[in-house]
C-alpha cells in the first residue's frame, strides 16, 4: 500500500533539485522508477505550477526529449516540499539506504522492491565501504562499512513499505550475515534517518570483479558523485573487470 506521505509530483522535484542541474525526461522516469505516461502529467502539472522549466531549444522537441530543471524562483519552495516529504517518510520508516549491490537498478527494482522509487542521493558521513565478508554468491567480499573519521559512503535513498521491508529482512538475514541498522543520512535537502543493512564482519575480503562492476553500474545510474564513484573504481578486486 502507498503511504499517504509519498507524493510523486514530489519525487520528480527531489530528483532535478537534488543533481542541481537539467535532468532529461528519460532520466527522470527510469530513475523514479515511474511510467512515461505517470512522467509526462507530472511534469505538464509541474510546468503549469511553475515549478519546472525547460530550455527554450528543447520546446521543439517532444516532451519525452526535453530536459528540465527547478525555477529560480521556485527554490526555497520546492526544498520546502521535498524536505516535508522525506520528514514524513523518515519517520513512517519508509527510508531505505542503499550503497552496495542494491544501488543496481534491475536488482532494486526487479528482484527486491517492485513498486519502490528512488529519491535522492545521500551520504552516510563518519564511515568507508569496506568488504568484510565472502560471498559464495559473488565469489568475493561484499559490502559493509565501518567507522571512519573523515571519510563518507554515498548511496541512494529509496522509498520502501512495510511489504518490502519483510522481504529485504528475510533474503538479508538467511546467512545471518547482516543486521539492519539505522542511519543518519545527509541530502541536499537535510539529515534523515535512514534504514539500511551492515555486514557481520568476518575477515577482509577482495570482492570480485562482477560485484564491483554491479556496484559501479548502480551508483552511476543514480548519478553518486564522479569522485566517488571513481574511488570505487580504485577498489583492488579480483578477476578482470570492464573498464
Amino acid at each position: 500500500m502507498a503511504n499517504e506521505n509519498l507524493n510523486l509530483h514530489t519525487l520528480v522535484l527531489g530528483l532535478i533539485r537534488d543533481v542541481d542541474n537539467a535532468l532529461p525526461f528519460e532520466i527522470i522516469a527510469r530513475r523514479l522508477n515511474i511510467d512515461e505516461n505517470t512522467a509526462d502529467e507530472i511534469i505538464k502539472d509541474l510546468l503549469y505550477q511553475n515549478l519546472i522549466q525547460t530550455f527554450p531549444d528543447d520546446l521543439k522537441k517532444p516532451a519525452h526529449c526535453r530536459r528540465y530543471f527547478i525555477c529560480k524562483e521556485s527554490l526555497n519552495q520546492v526544498r520546502s516540499i521535498v524536505h516535508a516529504q522525506m520528514t514524513g517518510l523518515s519517520n513512517s520508516g519508509n527510508l531505505y539506504f542503499a550503497y552496495g549491490s542494491n544501488l543496481h537498478p534491475e536488482q532494486i527494482y526487479n528482484d527486491r522492491f517492485s513498486g519502490s522509487h528512488f529519491l535522492m542521493r545521500g551520504e552516510l558521513q563518519d564511515y568507508r565501504l569496506n568488504f568484510p565478508i565472502e560471498s559464495k554468491q559473488w565469489s568475493g567480499g561484499v559490502a559493509g562499512i565501518t567507522y571512519s573519521e573523515s571519510d563518507s559512503v554515498w548511496g541512494a535513498a529509496f522509498y520502501v513499505t512495510g511489504e518490502h521491508w519483510v522481504e529485504l529482512d528475510r533474503l538479508e538475514s538467511a546467512s545471518t550475515s547482516f543486521k539492519r541498522i539505522r542511519v543518519p543520512v545527509r541530502t541536499h535537502f537535510g539529515i534523515f534517518c535512514m534504514e539500511s543493512y551492515n555486514a557481520l564482519p568476518t575477515g577482509n575480503f577482495l570482492p570480485s570483479a562482477n560485484y564491483l562492476n554491479h556496484v559501479i553500474t548502480g551508483a552511476e545510474f543514480f548519478g553518486l558523485p564522479h569522485n566517488y564513484i571513481k574511488r570505487i573504481k580504485n577498489t583492488p578486486y579480483l578477476g578482470e573487470r570492464k573498464r
